[in-house]
């Protein structure tokens, strides 16, 4: 939940956004999306901006409390406007059904991320869906060969024309822990996004 009076959750004040009260970074398997959303207090206007372009606008309204329903991709999302104390809002993101820290769990879960700069401008976001062990880089499924091993199966893949990549998947504490991930290039680990 962001809510306009708390400190941590409310965004700087940037020029041309003096209403932007709530942002969030929704990771989705084609890659981390940031939302936010602006909210004249005032006026009732609202506009929601995913990474960074203008997606929904809405310039005057009567009702300062309600909700915007919007998808980033084909995942349904929606912001509920609630009031709060003190003439302030609390603003709350649903994704999937399920609300933004519950979404942030199951992704935890269920999604395995790396980022791996390569030379010159080029960075690799490499995500592994554990329920379906399909392999994304930069948000476009790749084709990867398998291979079993003593504790799980290793992924193998390509990294454009000049990396070797392969994600060894570790099942043996699967039942406390669910899956353990270790991401290789070029026989170099690269942490988790977690764990940086």
């Amino acid at each position: 939940m962001a809510n306009k009076s708390d400190n941590k959750d409310k965004p700087a004040k940037v020029p041309g956004n003096v209403d932007l009260v709530a942002h969030w970074d929704v990771k989705l398997s084609d890659g981390t999306h940031k939302v936010e959303f602006v909210h004249g207090t005032t006026s009732g206007r609202r506009l929601l901006k995913i990474d960074g372009k203008e997606f929904k606008r809405k310039n005057f309204m009567f009702k300062l409390v309600g909700t915007e329903e919007f998808t980033i991709g084909s995942v349904p999302c929606q912001i509920s406007i609630e009031a709060a104390p003190n003439m302030r809002y609390a603003y709350k993101l649903t994704i999937g059904g399920q609300t933004y820290e519950r979404y942030e769990e199951t992704t935890a879960k269920n999604f395995k991320n790396w980022n791996f700069p390569s030379t010159g401008n080029t960075m690799y976001q490499i995500t592994l869906d554990t329920q379906t062990l399909e392999v994304r880089v930069n948000g476009k499924v790749v084709e990867t060969s398998s291979d079993f091993t003593d504790t799980g199966s290793q992924l193998s893949f390509g990294l454009g024309q000049d990396f070797g990549a392969s994600i060894k998947i570790d099942t043996t504490d699967f039942h406390r822990h669910g899956i353990a991930a270790t991401l290789t290039v070029d026989n170099h680990e690269i942490p988790l996004l977690s764990d940086q």
